[in-house]
Parts: C-alpha cells; structure tokens; sequence
C-alpha cells in the first residue's frame, strides 16, 4: 500500500512538475510583447506605457502573496509563502522592498530616455489599461478561491514565471544601458532584477512544486491545480497583448519589423542576465545608430520649414502677416485633425492644460516672429528666435560637452547672422526676444505632450485651439477680405503644410525621441542648412565666415548627438 502510495505521488510531482515547466513554451512568455521589448531599446512613449501598465501589476504582488498565506492550509506551504513575503519587503529593510525598487527603477529610466525628471507620482496618476486592471482582478479571484489546489496552481504559475520574466524584462533594459555613463551605474540601478534572478527565486519554484504536490492526492486534484495554474497563464496572455498593442499604438510602429529583428537575433535564453557576453555588440550599435534618428528628423524639419518661407514669400504681399498666420494655423488644425482624428473629450480631459497653453504658444510665436522679420533682417530674426531653444539646452545640459555643444551653435548662427549694416531696431529685438521665450516654451510644451499622448492628437487640438485663439484678431487687425481669391488659398495650403503641419508633426516626432536639451541644439542646423543649400542650389558664394559657422554648428550636432560610451567591465550587483 505504501509502495502504491509512493508511486502514485512519483508520478503527480511528475505531472506537476511537466506542468511547471510548461511555462517556457507558453505564450505568457513567448508573446510580441517580449520581442518588441528584447530587440532594441524603445522611444520615451512606449517605454512609458510598460512602466504604467507593469507597476499596476506589481503593486498588488505582495497583497497576492498575504493572500495565499491565508488561502493556504498545508503548514509547510505557508512557512514558504510567508518567506516570499518576507522577500517581497527587502527582509525588513524598507529601502529594499521589491516595490520601492521597481518604482526608482522606472522613474529613472523613464527620465533618462524622455530627457526631463520624472516622479512616482506621474507614473501612477496615469489611468492603466482596461486588460490590466482585469489582470489584477483576476489574479485576486484565483488567490481568494476556497479551493487550495486552485490556489496553489496559480502560485505554481506565478512563481514559474517570475524567474523567467525577469530574465526576459532585463534583457530588454540591457538596451538602455548606453543612457548610463558607465557600467557600474547601470548595474546599481538594476538592482529591482538581480533580487529576482538570484538562488531564492530559483528555490521559490522548487518550492511551489512541493506545495502544489501536497493539495494532490489523485488525478481530479491535479485538474484543479492544472485549472489556477491555465487561469493565471491566460491572464498573464492576455494582459501582455494588451500592454503590446498599447505600446505600438504609442510609438506609431509595426509590430512586423520588430518580429523580423526577434526571428534574427533568437528569443532571450534563460542564462544568468548578469553574465556580460549576453550584451551583443550589435544592439549596442542599434542603439547608437538610434541616436542619429533625431538629428535626421530635425533636418527633414528644417527643409520643410524653408520650402515653406520660399511659398510664402508670394503670400505676404498678397494677404498680409496676420492673414498668412491665420490660414497656416486653420488648415494645419484641420489637416492634422484629418490625420490624427482624435477622441476630443478624452484628449482635452487628460492634457487640456499643456494642450490650451502650446495652442496659444503656437499662435504667439508665429506672430512675434513674422513681425520681428518685418523690423529686423532675416537673419537676425532666426538667430533671436533660436537663442530659446539653446537658452533650453544650456539650462538643462547634464554634462560640459552637452554645454559645450550649445555655446558652439550659438557661435555658428551668430557668425551667419552677423548684421552687415543697418536695419536693426528696438522694436525687431523685443519682438525677437518675445519669439525667443515662445519658441522655448513650444520646445518644452511640445516634448511634453508628444510624450503624453499617443498620437498626434493633442498637437491637433493644440493648433485648433490657436487658430480659434488668434480668429478674433486676425478679424479685426488682419486683410482678412484678401483670403476668398482661391490662389491666395491654395498658396496659404501649401504654406500650411510646409512650414506648420509637417515641421510640427516632424517636432513631436524628435522630441519622443531625444530631450529638449539635444533638440535645441539640432534646431540650429536650420540657418547653416541655409546657407548650403543657397551654395549648392542658387550658386551663393560662401563667406569664410558662413563656412567656419557651418563647421561649428555640424561639430555641435555630433556632440549631442554621439552614443554615450559603455564600458565592458565584468558586473558586480
């Protein structure tokens, strides 16, 4: 009988444990979440939503685990969940609850990849998704179930999965490592992982397995502990499609191309993370090729903004200052409205603030600036408008190269911009002073809601509630009667999309991607851009003077826009 007895346990651990190990193939673990997570690093936008939506989740870990305790019977089990929960609070030290290190963990990356500090508190005031608070309900109602053997499936899953989602989350954060001055500070900040890979997490699974095989004592136990253990997998499925599918919808991506990137490099394996020959050097040069999109973007912004002022030339004689801010404001809000086709209610409840203000800051700024051209030559209208954006870049300059950066691009706008006689007035300076401090607040009001919002939906209303602002002004000071002859309307379309829709769009773009402090230096590619493309186009002869100004703000872009150096020194956590 006893020999029958000890059989009949061989073999439920067997299954049990057949059953644990089926995490590996599961789709909770090999889903597109994962592959869009462990090939390369992601923009600030994407990175974003996994931080909402994986704090969400983690918070109420503990409380699962407090939960299983009571839920449990068996002695033996609860000793084991009560050493988890001794684990999950830092072993008593509040400075290592798992929790609190997760939360500095993601505030800091979040900073370093968006480019501004970010708290706690911002990342728990968003709304998390609806899978994800399913998640979480869910995960509750197999915890609390009266059955024991529902529960310890669940913890079964739960435990099986973490070692291995752990692996596979700081693989992907491996990527961010070049946003780290050295190897040291990236470990010291990973420190939320190496917590969960080490021995005791692997002797929570051993564990688990032990627990589940005590609530079995014939195959209809084993179906009840394969049924928490199926209803936790599902919900973990179903919760990492959700937080994919957000975080493509944010960074405006396939999912095509990064399942190409994934069947190319291979699924992350389950070795050691900390082990330094899991760092191919080939995501590092991902990431430092991934440094130069911003500078491209920038660029593709400036050829567009002076395609745009050639349209508009014919446009100001015809129509006026006021008129021609008037209709780049209305068919821009339209046409960016068209595109993004924003949910109002939602948009305007959740950034109506930063929304109102950069609505109101764009139609400022380009009145200033066109009246400041109207008393200044051009060139030292553009070279007053920049001094905000580099105002941005030397304020929040984290090191003296970046600073270093910044002096050289004022340096090489000045020396194209240097006045060659008169035609400078008071009047010109205070409005190209205004437009300076406007332009400064677009670039920081810009980056804010480009990161905050997952399209281009609140830069649409932001210019629909410029074009609404200013209306009542053009009405009244503005040629207003000249806009119903329909060249003067098509020339006001194509003034509209050159020099508003697509400069601002391409904007919000960059600054997902790179911080205020690098835009505003890239921002002075513009003027140096000019004057090689009048050298090579119109045959203008280049002053020495414009070519050392060229060199000067090319030398600037390579400095912001350099991968940080890693080393590759053996880890210590």
């Amino acid at each position: 009988m006893t020999v029958m007895h000890t059989t009949a346990v061989s073999t439920l651990r067997e299954e049990i444990e057949k059953m644990a190990s089926s995490v590996f193939r599961h789709e909770a673990l090999q889903n597109d979440f994962y592959e869009r997570w462990t090939t390369r690093s992601l923009p600030a936008e994407e990175v974003r939503v996994f931080a909402v939506e994986y704090l969400t989740r983690t918070i109420r870990t503990s409380e699962m685990v407090a939960l299983s305790v009571v839920n449990t019977a068996d002695r033996a089990a609860r000793v084991e969940c009560v050493k988890n929960l001794f684990s999950e609070y830092g072993g008593g030290d509040p400075g290592k609850v798992h929790l609190t290190l997760l939360e500095e963990f993601l505030a800091d990356l979040l900073g370093r990849v968006s480019g501004y500090p970010v708290t706690i508190e911002e990342l728990y005031h968003e709304s998390p998704l609806p899978g994800t608070l399913e998640f979480s309900s869910g995960q509750r109602e197999l915890f609390t179930s009266a059955d024991q053997r529902v529960v310890q499936g669940a913890l079964l899953a739960q435990e099986w999965l973490a070692y291995s989602m752990m692996v596979r989350l700081y693989e992907g954060v491996r990527n961010y490592k070049s946003y780290y001055s050295s190897e040291e500070e990236f470990h010291e900040h990973c420190e939320y992982f190496y917590v969960h890979i080490g021995e005791a997490e692997k002797d929570h699974r051993i564990q688990a397995v032990e627990s589940a095989v005590k609530v079995c004592a014939d195959p209809t136990d084993l179906a009840r502990v394969q049924a928490g253990f199926d209803g936790f997998l599902d919900l973990t499925v179903e919760y990492w499609r959700g937080v994919e599918a957000r975080m493509r919808a944010a960074g405006g991506w396939s999912s095509e191309p990064m399942r190409t990137r994934y069947l190319l490099l291979g699924p992350a394996s389950d070795a050691d993370p900390r082990d330094p020959s899991r760092d191919p050097e080939h995501r590092h040069q991902a990431g430092a090729r991934g440094r130069w999109v911003p500078a491209g973007l920038v660029l593709a912004q400036v050829l567009s903004l002076q395609c745009g002022a050639a349209a508009a030339k014919n446009l100001f004689p015809a129509v006026g200052t006021t008129a021609t801010v008037l209709m780049r404001l209305w068919f821009a809000a339209l046409l960016l409205l068209a595109l993004a086709r924003p949910n109002l209610r939602v948009t305007c409840a959740r950034d109506i603030r930063p929304i109102a203000a950069l609505g109101c800051v764009l139609a400022a700024m380009n009145m200033a600036y066109f009246q400041a051209v109207a008393h200044l030559p051009l060139g030292i209208a553009a070279v007053l408008e920049l001094l905000g954006p580099l105002a941005v870049a030397t304020v929040m300059s984290r090191s003296r190269a970046d600073a270093l950066a910044a002096v050289l691009a004022f340096g090489g706008i000045t020396l194209i911009a240097l006045p060659r006689g008169a035609g400078v007035t008071a009047a010109g300076l205070t409005l190209g002073l205004l437009a300076a401090i406007l332009r400064a607040s677009y670039v920081l009001l810009t980056g804010h809601i480009g990161r905050t919002t997952a399209d281009l939906s609140g830069l649409a209303v932001a210019l629909l509630i410029g074009a609404s602002v200013f209306t009542p002004f053009a009405l009244a000071f503005g040629h207003v009667h000249r806009l119903g002859d329909p060249r003067n309307l098509a020339l006001g379309l194509l003034v509209a999309v050159l020099s508003s829709a697509l400069p601002y769009t391409l904007d919000v773009h960059t600054l997902r991607r790179t911080s205020a402090r690098v835009f505003g230096v890239l921002l002075c590619l513009g003027p140096a851009v000019g004057a090689v493309v009048g050298y090579l186009l119109l045959g203008e002869q280049l002053s020495l003077r414009q070519v050392m100004a060229v060199l000067l703000i090319t030398t600037a872009t390579l400095v912001v826009s350099r991968p940080k150096d890693a080393t590759h020194r053996t880890p210590s956590p």
